[in-house]
């Protein structure tokens, strides 16, 4: 794992900065309706699978599970080979 890595607030964040090489970024969402935190985190799967960076997902870890992505305090593996970051 990375020693140091990104943490972004919002989706756009991470669509900006991963291109230019980050290899691990953590998405934060706070304060959000859960219909836009499964939307971002959703975007976020997709946009580092593309690009080959691994995502964790703060505190969301029941969206992170639909959505099979690992997330803090999320304890079963993902059954897809997606962004995935052991937290």
């Amino acid at each position: 794992m990375e020693r140091f890595y990104l943490i972004v607030g919002h989706v756009s964040q991470l669509e900006l900065l991963v291109p230019h090489g980050v290899r691990l970024v953590q998405l934060r969402l706070k304060d959000r309706p859960e219909q836009e935190i499964r939307r971002q985190i959703a975007r976020a799967r997709d946009f580092c699978a593309v690009h080959g960076a691994q995502l964790v997902v703060n505190d969301h870890w029941q969206a992170a599970l639909d959505l099979y992505i690992w997330g803090k305090k999320t304890w079963t593996v993902p059954t897809l080979p997606l962004c995935v970051a052991r937290a």
